[in-house]
């Protein structure tokens, strides 16, 4: 199981001096020459997402809350906050700032997550160029404990999670994770229940 060390940022972080995940991981479809990152922070009441790719042909037909981004070019994580509860938060997002958000532990038993206020909730900042495109949000805790009431951000504890690319629909389909994944056969989109482990770092 991989690990990384999320940085603390009382507010939004200065992304150069995070250290990157690389995004090279095939899971199912084509194993494309992009390159892509994430890098996390995290404070007392969210967590930070920033995420880079670059790719000659970049699709993003979809925009608005609950759209199928999956089937565009789209970057994702998979949360599982608790060990002890099978239970994870997924959240796909497009170059356009569509996201598409779930709950559950399975593509057969989870449910997606409309927010009244997502634009504010997430946060969504997007830049793209003709071959490149980043997005970053962040990730609230007061979501989180929607599902876990009781659940903190607290330094040096731990939690599992998995960062994505994707696009069903792109030139180059494609589904690349950072944690690699044990069984292809059943990895999709809406299923993506293998982890890493992510440390939250004591802030400096």
């Amino acid at each position: 199981m991989k690990k990384y060390s999320v940085a603390f940022s009382s507010d939004r972080p200065d992304w150069d001096k995070i250290n990157a995940i690389e995004i090279n991981e095939p899971v199912t479809g084509e194993n494309p020459d992009y390159h892509i990152q994430f890098r996390l922070a995290w404070n007392e009441s969210r967590l930070f997402v920033h995420a880079s790719s670059e790719e000659p042909y970049i699709r993003a037909m979809y925009s608005g809350t609950g759209a199928p981004v999956w089937q565009d070019s789209y970057v994702g994580i998979s949360f599982k906050p608790s060990k002890d509860d099978a239970r994870y938060f997924s959240l796909l997002a497009n170059s356009n700032g569509a996201l598409y958000c779930t709950i559950g532990t399975s593509a057969d038993n989870k449910a997606q997550l409309l927010l009244i206020d997502e634009a504010e909730s997430f946060q969504i900042k997007t830049s793209r160029s003709e071959s490149s495109w980043q997005i970053e949000f962040v990730f609230p805790l007061y979501l989180v404990r929607s599902a876990f009431p009781d659940y903190d951000f607290i330094s040096e504890s731990s939690f599992e999670m998995n960062c994505f690319k994707g696009g069903e629909r792109t030139y180059f389909p494609h589904f690349l994770s950072w944690e690699p994944c044990p069984d292809p056969e059943k990895a999709t989109p809406h299923n993506c229940n293998f982890f890493g482990t992510m440390i939250l770092e004591k802030p400096l």
